[in-house]
């Protein structure tokens, strides 16, 4: 199994249970054995993009499966070397593990998934490249943010989200305080309208 690691928490005294997003299943939930080793060892790490071995659980058993054999094949540290990329990098990963999307949609999660990961490591606007993928996420779901949302917006708005759309992230030249006030009425429509995790 390849994926990125989305989330990461402490589950007992000896396991880590890890959320990774994939390109053949989508979010899989599973234990990873905390190593004993002093050297050597990788620890996973958000955002990491990694390969491991998972052991299918047995018919009738409850429970995340068990992955081991962790091989970490790109760590994005550039990542936490702005704190804003880090919020919002985090923010986008809680997205994509706690929402459902059909298993159509997998492989274009995926690839978005790892587009934003690379923008949020190496571009400015990390306040847009949340925006942007949000945005695709919500139409990759079936979510109407386009005929319902967007249209109910008032015509600067409009213009406003058209231009963090369609502009490089480089070149974008819209306030944060205004992508901050959008940002907040899309994750209020997603969250109100179509019980969007957030």
């Amino acid at each position: 199994m390849q994926g990125f690691l989305l989330d990461r928490a402490i589950h007992g005294e000896k396991f880590w249970l890890i959320s990774v997003l994939t390109a053949d299943a989508g979010v899989q939930n599973c234990m990873i054995r905390q190593s004993t080793k002093q050297t050597g060892t990788i620890v996973p790490d958000l955002f990491d993009e990694a390969e491991m071995t998972l052991n299918r659980k047995k018919a009738g058993t409850e429970g995340p499966a068990f992955a081991k054999d962790y091989r970490l094949l790109a760590r994005h540290t550039g990542i936490s070397r702005d704190y804003s990329g880090l919020v919002f990098a985090s923010k986008l990963a809680g997205v994509f593990a706690k929402n459902q999307f059909s298993s159509e949609s997998f492989s274009a999660v995926y690839a978005l998934c790892g587009n934003a990961i690379s923008a949020f490591e190496n571009k400015p606007r990390k306040d847009a490249t949340y925006f942007k993928t949000l945005w695709i996420f919500a139409k990759t779901g079936g979510y109407p943010v386009k005929e319902d949302w967007f249209e109910s917006l008032a015509f600067q708005d409009k213009a406003a989200v058209s231009a963090v759309l369609k502009t490089p992230l480089e070149t974008l030249e819209i306030p944060a305080s205004d992508l901050e006030r959008l940002i907040s009425r899309i994750e209020y429509w997603l969250a109100r309208e179509n019980d969007f995790l957030l």
